[in-house]
């Protein structure tokens, strides 16, 4: 491991960390106000800062997978898809539980966010399936 490698795996984790964090925050942020139009703006900065984090998710990808980061990056896909589809199922649950509450299904989304957030700090890109 070189130190360059390890300074971009460090400035990938670093993204992702905060770019997690923020997003759930502004999640958290927008279950807080009650102008629709700024709780609409603090949602769409979270999509900002989910976005932020994805290069390095998809550069991890590369530097993981090497001559298999098709298949690396595919899986992370999938397991993302998964996530989307149980939210199909999760929230009209979650809504019937908590007495139609839109704010406890922020709190799970913004949950989400900072499990997502303490992954990131475990992503080593400097592992590599092969050499």
């Amino acid at each position: 491991m070189s130190a360059k490698s390890d300074s971009l795996s460090r400035a990938r984790r670093t993204i992702g960390v905060l770019g997690m964090l923020a997003a759930g925050g502004m999640i958290i942020l927008a279950t807080t106000l009650n102008n629709p139009t700024y709780a609409m703006l603090a949602l769409g900065f979270s999509g900002f800062f989910n976005d932020l984090s994805m290069p390095g998710a998809w550069g991890a990808c590369m530097e993981v997978g090497g001559k298999l980061a098709g298949s690396v990056s595919g899986s992370m896909n999938m397991i993302g898809n998964f996530g989307g589809a149980l939210g199909g199922v999760a929230v009209p649950w979650l809504m019937n539980l908590t007495n139609r509450s839109w704010d406890k299904v922020m709190y799970v989304a913004a949950a989400t966010y900072l499990i997502a957030a303490f992954c990131w700090v475990f992503i080593d890109s400097d592992e590599r399936l092969e050499e």
